[in-house]
């Protein structure tokens, strides 16, 4: 059993640690560790785990001085991990897995090379019938949906299966991958981030897929919802913009960026505005959208590292094939973790 590096980041999620520790640790599979990274609490969630499960072997415990968002917190976990294990595991703190989770997520894994990343089986946490993603697609202009989201799970989704992205609630990715791809991109801070991963893994070659076998409850959102609602605009239009920037060919950019920047303006000025939303709202969403303008070199130099590091697969091999047809009726699209 290849050795496996689970990475739980928690911000301000105390009360979720408990149900979440409590069955990672009991997880039946034999080689593995957990790395807990709390990033700059304030509600003494690494005191709480140090007297509930410091007594454990496979826990260690990372305590950040300040919240380094989602994408870096991971990355920090992923640096402090065991260098002799082959995989690594994102795993959100407001979960609660099932026994044999990880064994089933291995093994996929073990059996394709071509596999780099997969996502679990991931049903709602408060409804265990209900779906909360068994993958993710986005359409051309990167608008997404996470299929089967809301449904009742009758095991329509039950055959393994390529997707675009994993989920970042729970994803596992080769240790090796991980290295070559530069990890998540820290600038996201929160949402996107796996998107952006797996669009470079599947420019590199690799397969994402689903994996109806392993299973993960999620209370979904907990901690974006909480803690960074005035944000999640902001990081939603800015974190899209440079993920297909950075991603796309130069045809494929040239013909859809312009399209979701007239699927903003739209939203803003004939949604947002008309309908007398929040003035939060429009700020946050037109914020998103100058940032790209004013940090363009590092958009560029971003998309320099993809398409000349990273990239071996045309758009059509890579990714074309999953895209949805349709161009803006996607549901789900601001809901990424």
């Amino acid at each position: 059993m290849p050795f496996v590096s689970v990475v739980i980041l928690n911000y301000n999620g105390k009360r979720y640690l408990d149900t979440c520790l409590s069955s990672v640790l009991q997880t039946k599979y034999r080689n593995f560790e957990v790395i807990f990274v709390d990033n700059g609490s304030s509600d003494e969630s690494s005191r709480f785990v140090k007297q509930r499960f410091g007594h454990d072997q496979k826990l260690r415990i990372i305590t950040l001085s300040k919240n380094l968002g989602f994408a870096e917190g991971n990355n920090v976990g992923a640096l402090n991990v065991n260098r002799n294990g082959k995989y690594l595991v994102f795993l959100n703190n407001d979960t609660k897995v099932d026994s044999e989770w990880l064994t089933k997520l291995v093994e996929p894994m073990e059996s394709n090379p071509q596999i780099g990343i997969a996502q679990p089986k991931i049903l709602s946490l408060s409804k265990p019938e209900i779906i909360d993603s068994t993958g993710g697609f986005i359409n051309k202009i990167g608008l997404v949906r996470e299929r089967g989201r809301g449904e009742k799970d009758t095991n329509q989704y039950n055959n393994i299966s390529e997707v675009f992205y994993a989920k970042g609630a729970a994803l596992i990715i080769r240790r090796c991958l991980w290295s070559k791809l530069g990890g998540f991109d820290p600038v996201y801070f929160l949402f996107w981030e796996d998107t952006d991963l797996c669009w470079r893994a599947r420019l590199m070659g690799y397969k994402v897929v689903f994996v109806p076998d392993s299973v993960v409850y999620h209370f979904s959102s907990a901690t974006a919802n909480e803690h960074y609602a005035n944000y999640t605009q902001f990081f939603d239009v800015r974190n899209r913009i440079i993920t297909l920037f950075s991603n796309y060919n130069l045809p494929n950019l040239w013909r859809n960026l312009p399209l979701l920047l007239i699927y903003y303006a739209e939203c803003i000025f004939t949604y947002d505005i008309t309908k007398m939303k929040s003035p939060n709202l429009v700020y946050y969403k037109i914020k998103g959208l100058l940032w790209p303008i004013i940090h363009f070199k590092y958009l560029l130099c971003k998309r320099w590292f993809v398409q000349t590091k990273i990239r071996k697969l045309s758009d059509k091999k890579a990714i074309e094939y999953l895209l949805i047809g349709s161009t803006f009726k996607v549901i789900n699209s601001n809901d990424k973790n």
